[in-house]
């Protein structure tokens, strides 16, 4: 079985700058936590600013392959 998931929504506009910017992290959280949860650090190619986004993990329907 393989679990499909979708972490990331629509990428966040950068603070400083306005432009678009690219993900250049994800950390996920510690499975002793209980939370189902990723760190996202998006970064600007612009102006270089940092931006951290906690995003719950969703799991689409498990998949079987070969069937």
């Amino acid at each position: 079985m393989i679990t499909e998931y979708k972490v990331f929504p629509e990428i966040p506009p950068c603070p400083k700058c306005d432009q678009p910017m690219s993900v250049s992290d994800v950390i996920p959280t510690m499975p002793t936590t209980g939370f189902d949860q990723d760190e996202v650090v998006y970064k600007c190619r612009k102006c270089g600013a940092e931006v951290k986004q906690s995003l719950d993990r969703q799991r689409t329907q498990p998949i079987a392959l070969g069937q």
